[in-house]
Formats: structure tokens, sequence, C-alpha cells
């Protein structure tokens, strides 16, 4: 009796134990979690921006950076689901005067993988807003009175992301890693679009 108990009880904890390790493994292929950094260049709608850019560009300095990351569910060897975040930093600055833009969006989306290896194309909705930190030279007018620099304030707007990418560690080292280019459109109110265009390098985990 005592021995046909025992044995029940460890064909359960075999079972159960059989159960967990397939989950895991499972998780493992299924889920995945990649960040790098991008760099690339922004086309602002808003005309007061780009003057401001212009004006401090010229003759000036300027980084373009940013950082992606997305996790990502495997739903079959053609078709992945990810939500992603990508934000990017165009600082510009010329002597005291600088005009710096931090852009941050949010996104769902679907990679597909078309057969050729880890190459894979993505769409995906963005919700994302813009920062901008000015300071600008004193302008003035014929009478010699100031001329105001202005700016319309930016909300979040929601717009697309569309995205070419070739990961190294599909189906593979999972430590190889992915490069890729996306472009990201957003509205910002007024008939003003924010154009994004970034190159990224991302690790995978």
């Amino acid at each position: 009796m005592k021995k046909n108990i025992m044995k029940k009880i460890l064909s359960a904890v075999f079972l159960f134990s059989l159960s967990v390790s397939s989950l895991f493994a499972i998780e493992d292929s299924i889920f995945s979690f990649d960040a790098g950094l991008s760099s690339g260049v922004t086309v602002y709608g808003d005309n007061d921006i780009r003057k401001a850019n212009s004006s401090v560009k010229n003759n000036g300095h300027r980084v373009a950076l940013g950082t992606v990351c997305d996790v990502n569910v495997r739903i079959s060897d053609y078709l992945t689901f990810f939500l992603g975040n990508d934000s990017f930093f165009d600082l510009a600055w010329k002597g005291d005067y600088y005009s710096n833009h931090i852009e941050t969006a949010f996104f769902p989306g679907l990679k597909v993988y078309p057969g050729l290896g880890g190459f894979n194309f993505s769409c995906a909705y963005s919700a994302g807003t813009r920062w901008d930190f000015l300071s600008m030279p004193v302008e003035t007018d014929e009478d010699g009175n100031e001329i105001p620099f202005r700016t319309d304030p930016v909300s979040w707007g929601n717009g697309f992301r569309l995205g070419l990418e070739y990961n190294f560690s599909y189906d593979s080292n999972p430590l190889y890693p992915s490069v890729g280019f996306y472009y990201r459109l957003c509205p910002r109110g007024n008939y003003n679009w924010d154009n994004v265009f970034a190159v990224y390098v991302l690790a995978n985990f």
C-alpha cells in the first residue's frame, strides 16, 4: 500500500517537473527582449523648429542618438507580435544658443518573417510626444522691437512606424545582434508631422 502511494507521489512529482520544464522551454522560444542604440535624422513639420535648428546647426554642433527596445512574442516561425519603445535625442548647439528636441514613442505591432532567415519587416501603431528646449538669438523688427520666438506646444500624437530588420539570432545563438532601419510618422497638431528616419543595432536577450 505504501509502495503504491510512494509510486503515485513520485509519478506526480515527475509529471509536474516535466510540465514545468516544458513550460519554461516554450517560454524561452516564445518570449524575447532586445535593446540597443540608434542614430538618424528627424524632419520636423514645424517651420519655427526647422528655423531654430538651421540657425544653430550652421557652423555649430549636432548629436543625434536614440534608444530602441522591444518585447517580442513569437506567434509562429513567420509572425512575431512586439511591444516597443524608441526615444530620439536631436541636440544642436552653437555657443550659448541651442535647439534640443527629445522624442519618445510607444508602439504595438507585428514583425513578419517571409522565410529569408532573420530578415523581417514590421508595421506598428505609434503613440508619442516631443519635448523642445530652445535658446535662440534675439531678433528685432525694423523699428527695433524684439520679435519673440514662438513654437506651438507639442502634445501627444499617434501615427505609425515601419521597419526593416535582420535578426542574426533568429533560430541561432540568442546573443547575436540585430540591425535595422525604421521610419516613424507622428502628427504634432496644426497640420505638422514629424518624420523620424533611423538605423539601429540591437542586443538580443
